[in-house]
């Protein structure tokens, strides 16, 4: 069978009135007016960083009203506050997250090591990490605990 391309999953779109349809695309030109600024607006970025425990892959995604943040190890996800640690605990999850503030965004990767942790899943605590802690430290825990000795 081969993988399926974009548009080959044999759906057929519900049939429409052209009532509907020419209320959709009146939606679609007023929303285009509107404040939509095009993904030409986001930023986004995926990098290798180097820590003196090892590598841990940041990424960071801004567009003109936002932005999220994290650290992704073997062992779990070092995060902004966008992440959900109740969601992550219920899927055995280890993420710590930060919160930053509108003095201080966390919107790249590198400022959750200086900020402090606010929350952890059950996977992370068990890892040793806690609120209080800084980013950095929780990061070294991710490492400490990493079945191959660094992410």
């Amino acid at each position: 069978m081969g993988v399926k391309k974009r548009g080959d999953w044999g759906l057929t779109p519900p049939p429409f009135s052209s009532t509907l349809a020419a209320s959709n695309q009146r939606s679609t030109l007023d929303h285009k007016r509107s404040n939509f600024v095009g993904i030409e607006a986001l930023k986004v970025r995926h990098e290798v960083i180097q820590t003196p425990e090892g590598e841990a892959l940041g990424c960071s995604y801004q567009w003109p009203d936002g932005q999220y943040c994290a650290i992704h190890t073997d062992r779990g996800i070092l995060g902004c506050g966008i992440y959900d640690c109740q969601i992550a605990s219920h899927f055995k999850m280890a993420v710590a997250i930060c919160r930053g503030t509108p003095e201080r965004p966390l919107r790249e990767p590198e400022d959750l090591l200086a900020a402090n942790i606010a929350d952890v899943s059950h996977a992370a605590a068990e890892l040793g990490i806690q609120p209080g802690m800084s980013g950095r430290e929780a990061l070294k825990c991710f490492f400490e605990n990493s079945p191959t000795g660094d992410s």
